[in-house]
């Protein structure tokens, strides 16, 4: 059997033992795009918590935060 070797033009190559630690340097600006609410980031989980006076505060906050994260995504070619 034989092997093709790919080049990983982005993201992180997966299989490697310096996987995780790329996978962290990766995504570590996160928390800084997300503004609006508490980023909890463990491994490749990533949790987001919310909280307002109202529902259609939570609503605009959300959202607002949503549209940065997906210029992130995008802007790391995450998406």
């Amino acid at each position: 059997m034989s092997q093709t070797l790919l080049t990983v033009s982005i993201g992180v190559p997966q299989g490697s033992c310096l996987c995780p630690l790329l996978f962290l340097v990766y995504i570590n600006d996160l928390p800084k795009v997300i503004e609006n609410c508490t980023v909890t980031m463990y491994a490749a989980d990533t949790g987001l918590y919310y909280r307002g006076a109202s529902l259609d505060q939570l609503n605009e906050t959300m959202n607002k935060d949503l549209e940065k994260f997906d210029h992130w995504l995008k802007g790391n070619k995450l998406s």
